[in-house]
């Protein structure tokens, strides 16, 4: 199908093409469905740059989709068989995109789907690849709530980079990181997220052999919700970094649940912003009775004191008492448990 000439061509319903798409003038899709259903491989093609569709449709038996020009949907990208080929070019999706079957692969260009939705990126099964670009699920500051939910299928990150407004949820299907960057960026302009955790997985299996993944930004502000969640599911973590960092306009803290499970490499980065955010871990006492010894909280500890109780109390007169761990501060190479008025 080849649309040339000048001025507009207008779709007036829903089409299925299994040839290629050439479009030389101004496309308006109509608000329509447009599927690709040949068994061979198809091209969209054309000087028009971006090519617009309202719900784009993959659905070969056989054969790769491509493209040669930038693309913009209306509203949805779906993929329910056949491969999907992005190798440089800018695709917006103003929608949602569904993943049921086939494979939608990035080797390069960007991808980037906007949208305020939980389920932005809904995937029931097929392989989401990422080999190189960049990926934006939830891209405008306004869109702090969007996600990744993986049901069923694969997503394969080798290289390239995920960012994920909101949250990543696994709840089945396969996870692999070999490389490349996943950042859950629960922190974009002035909204804060959802309340849930932020990479949560709950069934499935998560394999991470290289590569970082970064939570950053603001969560929950109360264990309800861990920042890092591994409710259930089987894990094999080799190797690659998980990181943990405030980035936003935000102070709050962290809270992880691992769940037994191993973890490779866990960075916990609050050094960017915030008055107490070059703290791992603060306790000054205030909230303690003078003379305590112990406190049986969320980050129990206890001391022991050589003096009497009027001097081995740390909530005293001086403010400056503490125990602290400083994300920026090391000692022959380790971070430092730093004590300061210590009394006896």
């Amino acid at each position: 199908l080849e649309l040339s000439c000048s001025g507009t061509k207008t779709s007036d319903g829903d089409f299925s093409i299994a040839g290629n798409f050439t479009n030389g003038v101004t496309f308006a899709d109509g608000d329509h469905t447009h599927t690709f259903n040949g068994t061979t491989n198809q091209l969209i093609a054309g000087v028009t740059s971006p090519t617009g569709f309202h719900t784009l449709v993959v659905n070969k038996a056989s054969g790769t989709l491509s493209a040669d020009t930038d693309l913009s949907l209306g509203n949805s990208l779906q993929m329910d068989a056949g491969t999907f080929l992005a190798d440089g070019e800018t695709i917006t999706v103003n929608g949602n995109i569904d993943l049921n079957g086939g494979t939608l692969q990035i080797t390069g260009g960007t991808l980037s789907l906007n949208s305020d939705a939980n389920d932005a990126l809904d995937q029931d099964g097929g392989t989401f690849d990422i080999d190189s670009g960049t990926v934006n699920i939830g891209t405008l500051a306004s869109q702090g709530n969007t996600d990744y939910n993986l049901d069923d299928g694969t997503l394969d990150i080798s290289s390239g980079t995920l960012n994920i407004a909101d949250e990543l949820d696994v709840n089945g299907g396969a996870l692999s990181l070999s490389g490349g960057t996943i950042n859950v960026i629960a922190h974009t302009g002035t909204e804060v997220g959802s309340a849930a955790s932020k990479f949560d997985v709950s069934a499935g299996t998560v394999t991470i052999s290289d590569g970082d993944v970064y939570i950053l930004g603001a969560y929950d502000t109360s264990a309800t919700y861990p920042a890092l969640n591994f409710s259930g599911g089987t894990f094999n973590i080799t190797g690659g970094t998980i990181y943990l960092s405030e980035t936003g306009a935000s102070d709050e803290s962290f809270y992880i649940n691992l769940n037994g499970n191993t973890v490779n490499n866990l960075v916990f980065d609050k050094s960017s912003v915030g008055s107490n955010t070059l703290d791992l871990w603060f306790e000054d006492f205030e909230d303690l009775s003078s003379g305590a010894e112990s406190d049986a909280g969320a980050t129990s500890w206890s001391i022991g004191c050589t003096g009497t109780a009027t001097n081995c109390g740390y909530n005293d007169a001086n403010p400056n008492d503490y125990f602290y761990v400083l994300s920026t501060t090391f000692l022959n190479g380790n971070r430092s448990f730093v004590g300061r008025d210590m009394d006896n």
